[in-house]
C-alpha cells in the first residue's frame, strides 16, 4: 500500500513534505504527523521522469535526502521544494 498515494490524495497536496500539524486536526492525523519523520526515512522514490521527485527532500540518490547529506547546500538554496525535472 502506497501511503504517499493515499495521503497526497486524501489532503489534496504535492508532497507528504508539505504537511504540517494544525489546530484543528483529529487525534489520529495529530498522532500521523508525530511519525512522519520515521516514514520518511524508510521511503524511497522511483525517479522514471523526474516530474514527481524532490531533488532535496526525497530518497533519490543515496539512502537519505541530500537535504541531510549536503546540509548546508540545502540552506543556502532558495527553493527547497524544486524537482529534479523543470
Amino acid at each position: 500500500m502506497d501511503y504517499g498515494k493515499i495521503l497526497s490524495v486524501t489532503i489534496r497536496i504535492k508532497s507528504i513534505h508539505e504537511v504540517s500539524h494544525r489546530l484543528n486536526d483529529s487525534q489520529m492525523w495529530y498522532d500521523l504527523l508525530k511519525i512522519k519523520d520515521i516514514y520518511l526515512q524508510g521511503r524511497a522514490v522511483t525517479i522514471r521522469n523526474g516530474e514527481k521527485v524532490r531533488f532535496w527532500l526525497d530518497v533519490w540518490l543515496y539512502d537519505e535526502p541530500l537535504c541531510k547529506i549536503a546540509l548546508v547546500l540545502f540552506e543556502l538554496c532558495d527553493n527547497k521544494m524544486t524537482r529534479t525535472v523543470a
